[in-house]
């Protein structure tokens, strides 16, 4: 384990596993990253694996009132930076936090698993109230 500094000052630890290219396992909501200890087992013959709780999550600092995505994508900022990983792995609402950071972000390959985005109005959105 490690503990690196985001950008607001909080600790984030990065737990990290293997050897190979970094990547940054960016998990989705409601879970830590002890879900993602066997994909990370999986990966480490061949990758540099580095697992962190996003906000709000086990051994994570609190999230700010309001949440803003801003912060997740700091906190993966940070990380990227720490480990020198180029690539990420996002998962559920992970996924839709690493395809906007991946905008800004120094990210060499980018993949996501059942991201939280709606695609040509996949997802449906009528209930919600207009921006």
């Amino acid at each position: 384990m490690k503990r690196i500094t985001a950008r607001d000052g909080a600790d984030i630890t990065v737990r990290t596993s293997g050897s190979g290219p970094g990547i940054v396992v960016v998990h989705g909501g409601g879970v830590t990253v002890d879900v993602y200890r066997r994909l990370a087992t999986a990966l480490s013959s061949r990758f540099t694996v580095h697992l962190y709780d996003r906000r709000g999550r086990a051994d994570a600092p609190p999230r700010s009132q309001p949440y803003d995505i801003e912060e997740d994508i700091g906190d993966l900022a940070a990380v990227l930076e720490a480990t020198g990983g180029a690539n990420v792995l996002g998962h559920s609402s992970g996924g839709f936090i690493a395809l906007k950071a991946a905008h800004r972000l120094p990210i060499d390959r980018l993949a996501l698993y059942d991201a939280a985005i709606s695609i040509d109005g996949s997802f449906p959105a009528a209930w919600l109230p207009a921006a």
